[in-house]
């Protein structure tokens, strides 16, 4: 989607609101998985608020990127279940993988499917390695 459209229908969902800057963010980056200095820019312009304003605000909170991630970061659930049930492994195979980034999380609460994997917000259940190559391959 092209950079005015996709401000267009944040402007229609919020308006002009500066209370809902942090909403708008999330936005921004659920389109572009990250925040595009020229995407923030022009929110700025149509908002009529300096952009050095909306970016404080914004880089505040440790859930936004202001560059694009270079690597797929793959969460696996490091609970118990997952953990002892195939979580381990799954987090060893994963490392060494180019262009993958490994990281923990706790308890997606789907313990008894583990183990428990996140890509971009979707949760896999049952995970293992082709799953999630297959996941990363269908995002690209």
């Amino acid at each position: 989607m092209e950079n005015s459209k996709i401000i267009q229908s944040i402007l229609e969902k919020y308006g002009k609101d500066r209370s809902k800057l942090i909403e708008m963010a999330f936005d921004i980056q659920e389109s572009f998985d990250y925040i595009p200095k020229e995407v923030l820019k022009e929110l700025c312009d149509q908002m009529g608020i300096f952009y050095s304003e909306a970016y404080s605000s914004i880089s505040f909170f440790k859930d936004f990127r202001f560059w694009k991630p270079q690597k797929t970061e793959v969460y696996v659930c490091n609970g118990t279940s997952c953990y002892f049930n195939g979580g381990k492994e799954l987090i060893n195979e994963l490392t060494n993988i180019p262009g993958i980034e490994v990281k923990t999380a706790y308890c997606y609460k789907c313990c008894a499917q583990y183990p428990v994997a996140c890509i971009n917000d979707q949760i896999i259940l049952n995970a293992n390695f082709e799953k999630i190559k297959q996941k990363i391959t269908n995002s690209q």
